[in-house]
């Protein structure tokens, strides 16, 4: 069976690329989570990085 692990190096060099990632974010009014897209930026070794607003929900 083949694996679907990637070694660090694989997954670094993914998440490197241009993708749009999905981040979900919980409520704490016991609503259900937000889910949206937004672009990031990784650069292997580093921080992943992404922009919005800085009163969002999804700073908060």
């Amino acid at each position: 069976m083949m694996s679907t692990r990637m070694t660090t190096d694989e997954r670094e060099s993914f998440l490197a690329g241009t993708h749009i990632g999905v981040l979900s974010v919980a409520d704490a009014d016991g609503a259900g989570p937000m889910a949206v897209p937004i672009w990031y930026g990784y650069e292997p070794g580093g921080e992943l990085t992404f922009a919005t607003s800085p009163d969002s929900r999804k700073m908060a």
